[in-house]
């Protein structure tokens, strides 16, 4: 194991045994969703897609204009939960979720020795494929993305006012298969520093503090690789013979063999410092409420000059928000 600042990087991760075995978890997981299913219907943020932030801050990166119509076939992965919270639904990925690597780097990295992993998830890509620059969805007391657009979370992250109610998770991601680019890639020492990247490599993995360093993932396959025949509602699933079939309502739309396709898993965990921070979480004594932070946030963005007269309406408020808070690495 490596270990240098925020990051561990793990060689061999699991056991051959242990690392056959989440490859026939995803195998014999059935159907795969698109992880982008549509904009957010109603609350605040209605219209906007989960991850506005990142899918904004790479549609202006475009070199090629005509790139905008491929944009949910270029960063729509495909995504299958094998654990969430306290329910492990998928037993051949015990190995992982309870992976003793992982908890002694998310202890080390935190400074909380009490670790209890919370979600479990595989992520595939296609070829053609990317995972846009962006940092993960954090969670608060009382606020998480059960009850609020991913990228809200993702602003009072940035943000740095609401530290004393962040719970403290961390993430790993391990590779359990080869394929051509598709390369981690990461800026350890914040969005003004270096890039580096990560190859994907069968049974390796890296730690992380995924909330605040900036991540991503290079296209899969050659650099000119067309996007994939992605549309709305299509499935991705496991044929057999070590094929992967891209479905919609039912047909073959298109057969892709497992070696092209870039296959990882992620692990996640909240991290306590003891007993009575969680007893904390838990009563919810001190939670958070959606109009306090938005509250907080405008009187922020007031001090700061941005917000004059009247309250700005919702769609305004939110694009100011993430261009006020949400500061990318140059030149993603």
């Amino acid at each position: 194991m490596a270990h240098i600042n925020r990051y561990s990087l793990f060689e061999q991760f699991l056991s051959e045994k242990d690392a056959a075995s989440m490859q026939r978890c995803a195998q014999e997981f059935g159907a795969f969703t698109m992880y982008i299913q549509g904009p957010v219907a109603e609350g605040f943020g209605a219209g906007l897609v989960r991850r506005h932030d990142a899918v904004a801050n790479y549609i202006s990166h475009l070199k090629d204009p005509a790139e905008f119509q491929h944009l949910l076939a270029r960063l729509n992965l495909f995504r299958g939960t094998y654990a969430l919270h306290d329910e492990l639904d998928h037993p051949l990925a015990a190995p992982m979720l309870h992976s003793p690597k992982f908890a002694a780097a998310a202890a080390a990295l935190t400074g909380r020795p009490i670790v209890r992993p919370s979600m479990l998830y595989a992520n595939i890509l296609l070829p053609g494929q990317e995972l846009a620059v962006h940092t993960d969805t954090p969670e608060y007391r009382g606020i998480d993305k059960w009850n609020m657009p991913e990228w809200f979370l993702v602003v009072m992250m940035h943000s740095g006012l609401f530290e004393d109610w962040r719970k403290h998770i961390t993430a790993g991601v391990a590779f359990f298969g080869d394929c051509e680019a598709g390369e981690f890639f990461f800026y350890p020492d914040g969005a003004e520093g270096k890039r580096m990247l990560v190859p994907v490599r069968y049974n390796t993995a890296i730690h992380l503090d995924v909330d605040r360093i900036f991540h991503g993932v290079a296209r899969v396959g050659s650099a000119d690789a067309s996007p994939p025949p992605i549309e709305p509602g299509m499935m991705l699933r496991y044929a057999g013979d070590d094929t992967w079939v891209l479905t919609q309502n039912g047909d073959v739309i298109q057969k892709y063999p497992a070696p092209k396709l870039r296959f990882s898993v992620q692990w996640k965990a909240n991290c306590y410092a003891d007993e009575a921070e969680i007893r904390l979480v838990e009563s919810h004594a001190d939670d958070l409420t959606t109009e306090r932070v938005i509250d907080h946030l405008i009187a922020d963005l007031r001090k700061r000059g941005l917000i004059k007269g009247e309250r700005p309406n919702n769609h305004a408020l939110a694009t100011l928000m993430m261009d006020t808070y949400i500061r990318f690495p140059p030149g993603e």
